[in-house]
């Protein structure tokens, strides 16, 4: 890689730690109190969160239009100074109703700066180094949780959850913003036809987007997206109700954000020997076994280590897989705007899934069937997948 782009990835990853730090993390450690200040219930605060996540999915497929036509360079930039705006809006939100405006502007921002967008402006520049360049990005976007849980709760303790956003708010505007503007180049580069030649390619003629296999991917993305929300809310409940003490969840739950450092590092590592679309189907298999691990913990520890390691890992290789096989799939061509059509369900299934898995639950009846539906939705999400690149595969 050249020093242009690893200013590119450098640039981007920082701009992917503060903003889904800000944009995503943050509210774990700060609803609480925001609630409690407004006088409305968690849910209410969550409500607004998720009704954002709605707007993301919502606009990200114009998102990506405006990448593949004017370049990543002004988008991500915008979206940047979109992030402050909205922070600042919700430090200072005097009411409930502007609390939810301001939230839907954030929305708006994250479809402007979160990884679709960043791999979209990525595809414009990287030209063969894409799928590794994928793979730094989301190793430096890896750390937003380690550093904005922390950060947030220190924030939270000086300066209350106003204050910590205000600062969140000045951090997008004075550091993404110039880092954007900064990282990107000006306009769209033309690919190098020999950069195509020696990028994964399904086949020398590969397929263009047809709407079966789109659809398919779109689905078994939104699947995934559905479990993996529905865990990061629920996860210390999920490993308690196996057994265990709320001691040990919270340890077993600390260690699913490394292991997806881990997955991430061994995919750079290793990965490039193998298809992009054979990664994938990898990780799906992965995701199967660490759910069928979690049914069956029964109070042990170390099978709710196994969940974890194998968890975290399969997430982890998943941000880069939903980078890296709809490029190997259908191409760089409109990648912005396929990407944006991608993502929009999966922004949805992540709103509903902390609400949805809830349903699963009947202390009434003493029944959980929250692991079980997680499982089948992990194995429809594997056909799925495996319905969208089966027709690549063959050839």
């Amino acid at each position: 890689m050249g020093a242009r782009l690893w200013r590119l990835i450098i640039g981007l990853g920082i701009g992917q730690i503060i903003s889904w730090g800000a944009l995503i993390y943050a509210i774990a450690v700060l609803g609480g109190p925001m609630g409690v200040e407004f006088g409305v219930s968690s849910t209410v605060v969550f409500g607004a969160f998720s009704a954002s996540l709605v707007v993301s999915g919502l606009v990200g497929p114009y998102v990506g239009k405006m990448i593949d036509r004017i370049g990543g360079r002004r988008i991500l930039a915008l979206g940047s100074l979109g992030a402050s705006v909205s922070l600042a809006a919700l430090a200072w939100a005097p009411s409930i109703s502007a609390f939810f405006l301001a939230w839907a502007l954030a929305g708006i921002a994250r479809a402007m700066t979160l990884y679709e967008a960043a791999f979209a402006a990525l595809s414009q520049h990287a030209g063969k180094s894409f799928r590794n360049s994928v793979t730094a990005i989301t190793l430096l976007g890896g750390l937003a949780g380690t550093v904005f849980f922390p950060l947030s709760l220190l924030g939270l303790a000086h300066a209350g959850w106003r204050g910590t956003l205000a600062g969140f708010a000045a951090a997008e505007l004075l550091i993404c913003l110039p880092l954007h503007l900064w990282c990107l180049p000006a306009g769209i580069r033309h690919r190098d036809p020999s950069d195509a030649s020696r990028e994964p390619v399904a086949s020398p003629d590969p397929p263009r987007a047809t709407r079966g296999a789109f659809t398919a991917l779109s689905t078994s993305f939104a699947l995934y997206a559905f479990i993996t929300s529905a865990i990061s809310v629920h996860v210390v409940n999920l490993l308690q109700s196996t057994g265990l003490g709320v001691t040990s969840a919270v340890f077993v739950a600390s260690l699913i954000g490394p292991m997806q450092l881990a997955g991430r590092i061994a995919e750079l590592a290793f990965g490039r020997r193998l298809s992009a679309l054979l990664v994938g189907a990898a990780t799906l298999v992965l995701l199967v076994f660490s759910l069928v691990a979690l049914s069956l913990v029964s109070a042990q520890l170390a099978i709710a280590i196994v969940f974890a390691a194998a968890y975290g890992c399969a997430n982890g290789i998943q941000t880069i897989v939903r980078g890296t096989v709809p490029a190997e799939l259908f191409g760089h061509e409109g990648y912005g705007h396929m990407m944006g059509k991608l993502a929009a369900p999966s922004f949805i299934a992540r709103a509903l899934a902390p609400i949805g898995l809830t349903l699963c639950v009947s202390p009434r009846l003493g029944y959980d069937f929250s692991v079980p539906v997680l499982i089948g939705v992990a194995v429809l999400a594997l056909i799925t997948y495996i319905a969208a690149v089966r027709p690549v595969t063959r050839r």
